[in-house]
């Protein structure tokens, strides 16, 4: 992961690259707020908040140090998964996501009563 610094704001951005290209933000071009489009977001996780963050050579460059699993057993874990969502198998499906991916918190399913 890079350290790219500070997050800054999209709306100072523009206002940099207006004045930079000589012009007056608000008064020769103007900025339009249309709100988020679909699949977009504000900000952007650059990892998880359970990676641990390693330095390398360059202070400026990290390493996410990532949970790990073998192939093998990934593999083998995945076509369990598959199959138990194509039968419909619920709580097979959700076990098997569950125990690859720990940190998911699964939500009951529509139209069913709460455990």
């Amino acid at each position: 992961m890079l350290d790219m610094g500070e997050p800054i704001l999209i709306q100072h951005l523009a206002r940099q690259i207006i004045r930079l290209s000589g012009l007056r933000p608000d008064v020769d071009v103007g900025i339009e707020y249309i709100g988020l489009r679909a699949g977009e977001k504000l900000s952007e996780e650059l990892f998880h908040e359970y990676e641990t963050l390693e330095p390398t050579a360059h202070e400026a460059i990290r390493l996410a140090n990532t949970r790990s699993i073998e192939l093998p057993l990934l593999t083998q874990r995945l076509s369990e998964l598959g199959n138990h969502a194509d039968a419909r198998r619920l709580q097979p499906t959700l076990g098997i996501l569950c125990e690859l991916v720990p940190e998911y918190k699964s939500a009951p399913p529509e139209n069913s009563p709460p455990q």
